[in-house]
């Protein structure tokens, strides 16, 4: 009886041990979101654990104040349990190791005594295998995984389907382009696009774009992790496609009096749009994964772009082909858990024997493995550069290169090949379909190719 005595008092400790790193560090929570649950806390740990995972996911900030409002526990209670230290330096992993071990044997002793009173009161062999099967699938690391039933898949497609014929236009989270919005319905969730191209060739640009049509036209929020580029050279790129200023003066130049009032008129859009910007990140794939959980759980987000595989690192891979097969394993795994859409941008290899060539997937660095993990592959090309007048191909010889970007689908998984040919505004770095293609798909009244007039640039 004492040496249970003592493992329960050794728990409470373990406890307020674990929720002291939580309240004062978030990352606690989000890196280890997979282990650490509700069961792990009992009495008022439980209580203030809840009520900290609901202020999380209505975006708030978890204070010991605001969690005390929350829970009704006293106020000194939750700074004890904030304050909480045993006087031993502990692991998070430890800490984690001996509480879900707790937490597992009691269950599996409570599982125990439940399967001798169902024996004894005559229940059938099949409903007491169900209850032993569902308790130590809940006490799996990660999400639980579980087997569908041909009934189960096709009530869930018929589903699928009806709200697919409910949707106006898209089946998935619309971007304002019709390589996407056509042809694949939108970007899905549990897709992983790979979204690359030699440098220059637009990839952040077409990235961007896509985040603040779908933003701003369709109210879809989405976010962006870049190990390239600042908060705020991704805020001047963004105000350009608002205001139609050159997105370089923004950032380095001196607006005149006509350009800031411009600037001032026309930026509200962008401040009241569902756009966010991961603000400084490790390289860790780890901190990119812990982020991008606290975007979907804080933010609600659609989709995330990554910029760029090449500058994620991953502790323990021995070359880039272990580390791009982990980056790439990992975002597939997430995006299908979390129900988003990531996508990766990614630099090419570079090519030795044409450089005039438009990227082929033989060309994604480490292909071999990024092409197998991704869903999509979608390259951007700028002929231009290469020296072309009109975009090489028999059927493409009469699209001129000048503004124009082409941007093709190379693997579709579910969705084909497809190919169209967007403007692309140097000034501000934006990419937009060419006009054309616009009225094909988009009512011109919520999806304008142009809203203001090109006498802002600056260049």
């Amino acid at each position: 009886m004492k040496q249970l005595l003592d493992k329960a008092n050794e728990n409470q400790k373990y406890q307020a041990e674990l929720l002291s790193l939580i309240l004062n560090n978030d990352d606690v929570y989000i890196k280890s979101i997979d282990i650490i649950r509700p069961g792990l806390f009992t009495g008022n740990n439980r209580i203030i654990f809840d009520s900290y995972t609901k202020m999380i996911r209505e975006s708030k900030h978890p204070d010991a104040i605001s969690i005390s409002t929350e829970s009704n526990v006293p106020l000194e209670e939750v700074l004890k349990v904030a304050t909480y230290y045993s006087g031993a330096i502990s692991s998070i992993d430890n800490i984690l190791y001996e509480l879900f071990d707790y937490y597992a044997k009691d269950k599996l002793t409570k599982l125990g005594a439940n399967i001798s009173q169902q024996i004894t009161a005559g229940t059938d062999y099949e409903s007491i295998v169900s209850i032993v099967t569902n308790t130590l699938r809940s006490l799996e690391l990660g999400n639980s995984s579980s087997v569908i039933t041909m009934e189960d898949g096709v009530n869930s497609l018929l589903k699928l389907i009806n709200n697919n014929r409910k949707e106006k236009e898209f089946t998935g989270t619309p971007v304002g382009f019709k390589l996407i919005d056509e042809f694949m319905g939108g970007l899905h969730p549990g897709n992983l696009i790979i979204l690359a191209g030699e440098t220059s060739h637009g990839k952040t640009a077409f990235a961007l774009s896509m985040m603040f049509n779908s933003a701003i036209y369709f109210n879809k929020p989405s976010g962006i992790i870049s190990h390239e580029m600042t908060p705020d050279e991704i805020m001047s790129r963004l105000a350009a496609f608002a205001t139609n200023i050159n997105a370089k003066h923004i950032l380095n130049g001196k607006l005149t009096d006509d350009q800031i009032q411009i600037f001032s008129d026309r930026i509200s859009v962008l401040m009241k749009s569902n756009l966010y910007i991961q603000d400084f990140i490790k390289r860790e794939l780890v901190d990119n994964i812990s982020a991008i959980r606290l975007m979907v759980m804080q933010r609600h987000v659609k989709y995330v772009v990554v910029e760029n595989a090449g500058n994620i690192t991953v502790k323990g891979s021995s070359n880039d082909e272990t580390r791009t097969a982990e980056i790439s394993k990992s975002f597939k795994s997430l995006a299908l858990e979390l129900k988003i859409t990531i996508i990766l941008i990614s630099h090419l290899s570079r090519d030795r024997d044409n450089g005039r060539k438009q990227p082929e997937l033989n060309r994604l660095r480490h292909s071999g493995q990024l092409e197998a993990d991704a869903d999509i592959v979608i390259f951007t090309y700028m002929a231009k550069l290469h020296g072309h007048a009109t975009f090489p191909g028999d059927d493409e010889s009469d699209i001129e290169t000048e503004n124009r970007i082409k941007t093709y689908i190379a693997k579709g998984r579910s969705y084909g090949l497809s190919k169209t040919y967007p403007d692309f505004i140097k000034e501000l770095t934006l990419v937009r379909d060419h006009v054309e293609d616009l009225k094909e798909i988009y009512n011109p009244n919520t999806l304008s190719p142009n809203t203001h007039s090109d006498d802002t640039f600056n260049t």
